[in-house]
């Protein structure tokens, strides 16, 4: 496909919705997770609560 052709595709198709999608969904899953660990937990993977305090706050888009 010529690159006029890709340029005039609208931004959509060359999203990969999906891939956004489920790029998102496991962003989202992994700040459940990491919201509901214990302390003892979060010093194991070296995080204060504070710092997961504002992980689990992001937007999952972020």
């Amino acid at each position: 496909m010529s690159q006029e052709n890709t340029l005039l595709r609208p931004l959509f198709m060359r999203f990969r919705p999906l891939k956004c999608i489920r790029h998102w969904w496991q962003k989202s899953s992994s700040r459940i997770a990491l919201a509901q660990l214990p302390d003892e937990r979060l010093a194991d993977i070296g995080l204060t609560r504070a710092e997961r305090d504002r992980e689990v706050a992001r937007p999952f888009w972020d």
